[in-house]
């Protein structure tokens, strides 16, 4: 099967790891002829093979590490430099399908050009749902200009031939709030891989990052922006400085981390570490040497939302606990505490109820070793990236790589 990818960011590094990254080399690995669209946020356009397949780097202009007009600049021409990207690198009959995933990358201009001038199907993974999300959490406000999108996005959702998304919540959002047909819907969890190559650190190693052997440590990984409602984590933080051995570490980077930064130094937070982003194998060291994953988001959000830190989580067997909105609580909070009972969810705001939670889990280390293998075994069975393979080829009814559409 001929695939092309359209993905926010592809690294060059074999190593290297990312949803979409991951899944590419899969799709490679099993046969099938992969090529990557991305963009170059502003830097260098380039056509080559890399690890084995074709990446073709898009001009474009910046959409990472800047804000406001920029950012939005960025984002709104992106679908413009890829039109014409395709039409100078690519003709109709190159591929079966094209694969992209939301936000931002997928638009319903963008879908209707692909499926008239290269003559193929169309696959939407459905991570995050723009506006919605950012009106939400009040980035932006209602307006004619959110109207549009919203009757763009409506569009796009019917418009598109497969959708993925995260969860059941997910799927009956779809259904109801955007009339998409359940037939073409998958629901596939966010996958993962573990580096067999990696000595993942132990306990004896905590003090090569400032932690004793005998700190119990919440870690909080990924992004940190608007999103994940920081300011939660920093009541936590307070509410646990009286218990010594209680650290939180963050690791990883975003909109947010200054102000992060800003409020362990204003309230003298000595039970937080702040980690840059690291390399995949260093974020699983740190990982395996932590005792519980924190999940947070804001309570505004109305979209059943699925954090994709979850899967490391499990990977590493971390039992999770989740400070989430309403929302997420009733699907991906349900996830946690009865599909895989890996670990317990709270809901956005009721600081107590995250306090207790971690205590909970604190003084009681067999019910954190029965989360762990919970969350170990579910990862193995459900969210490599080989059963997302599996799931996305049942989808598109393609048995081998040389059954075509």
């Amino acid at each position: 099967m001929k695939i092309l990818f359209i993905s926010s960011k592809h690294s060059p590094d074999a190593n290297s790891s990312s949803l979409i990254k991951d899944l590419v080399d899969e799709f490679f690995q099993q046969g099938h002829e992969t090529v990557v669209l991305t963009p170059t946020d502003g830097e260098v356009p380039s056509d080559k093979v890399e690890n084995g397949y074709r990446v073709v780097r898009s001009i474009s202009k910046k959409i990472f590490a800047v804000k406001g007009l920029k950012k939005a600049l960025g984002v709104f021409t992106l679908s413009y430099y890829f039109k014409k990207t395709i039409k100078n690198k690519f003709k109709a009959g190159d591929f079966d399908l094209v694969v992209m995933h939301t936000p931002f990358i997928a638009s319903y201009g963008l879908n209707k050009f692909l499926k008239s001038y290269l003559k193929c199907k169309t696959h939407l993974i459905v991570w995050d749902l723009f506006p919605q999300n950012a009106v939400d959490i009040g980035l932006i406000k209602k307006s004619v200009l959110t109207n549009y999108l919203f009757q763009k996005q409506n569009k796009l959702l019917n418009q598109v031939d497969f959708l993925s998304c995260m969860s059941k919540g997910n799927r009956d959002y779809l259904v109801e709030k955007h009339m998409v047909s359940s037939e073409k819907i998958g629901i596939i969890y966010n996958w993962g891989t573990k580096n067999p190559n990696s000595a993942l650190v132990n306990k004896k190693d905590r003090k090569d990052y400032g932690f004793n052997q005998d700190d119990f440590i919440l870690l909080f990984g990924g992004n940190q922006g608007l999103p994940q409602r920081l300011e939660y984590m920093i009541h936590l933080a307070q509410d646990l400085k009286t218990d010594i051995d209680i650290k939180i570490v963050f690791v990883g980077g975003g909109t947010e981390n200054a102000w992060l930064q800003s409020q362990v130094d204003q309230y003298d937070l000595k039970n937080v570490s702040i980690l840059p982003q690291v390399s995949r194998v260093e974020y699983l060291s740190i990982a395996s040497m932590c005792d519980i994953g924190l999940v947070s988001l804001d309570e505004r959000f109305t979209v059943p939302n699925f954090p994709s830190k979850t899967t490391d989580y499990f990977s590493s067997g971390l039992p999770v606990v989740a400070h989430v909105d309403s929302v997420a609580h009733n699907d991906y909070g349900e996830f946690l505490s009865n599909i895989t009972k890996s670990g317990i969810s709270t809901i956005a705001g009721e600081r107590s109820s995250l306090i207790k939670a971690v205590l909970s889990l604190k003084s009681d280390p067999n019910r954190r070793k029965s989360m762990s293998e919970y969350g170990k075994v579910f990862f193995k069975e459900n969210l490599s990236v080989k059963n997302a393979y599996s799931k996305l080829c049942e989808l598109w009814k393609l048995s081998t790589p040389s059954n075509y559409l």
